[in-house]
């Protein structure tokens, strides 16, 4: 075996292992406290795009990347934690998708 293949061998396995540790923390049979871990670190991410609806109603993907300052990526990256977590409405599709905070449910009181 070459030195490249070697290396290449190297890292796939590496990346495999990688994987599997990412899968361990997804799965129920992580133990809570890796998982808590996990969730922490999320939240601490996306909290920078949370903030900048305190003073936007509806922002873009661009607004939110100038906004906070952070790639394209890395902005739709959070965006989609946020979306799938509940804490922002995506409107549109696309360019055109806009974000915004849910709406609190009004509750009749009796």
């Amino acid at each position: 075996m070459r030195a490249s293949a070697y290396i290449k061998e190297n890292q796939r396995i590496e990346r495999i292992g990688q994987l599997l540790a990412k899968a361990l923390v997804l799965s129920s049979c992580a133990p809570p406290e890796l998982v808590a871990t996990q969730v922490e670190d999320c939240s601490s991410q996306t909290a920078p795009i949370l903030t900048l609806f305190d003073q936007h109603k509806v922002l873009g993907m661009s607004e939110i990347m100038d906004l906070a300052d952070m790639s394209r990526t890395t902005a739709h990256r959070r965006l989609r934690e946020l979306v799938k977590a509940g804490k922002l409405i995506p409107q549109g599709k696309g360019r055109a998708t806009r974000y915004h905070l849910p709406k609190p449910l009004i509750t009749k009181k009796s």
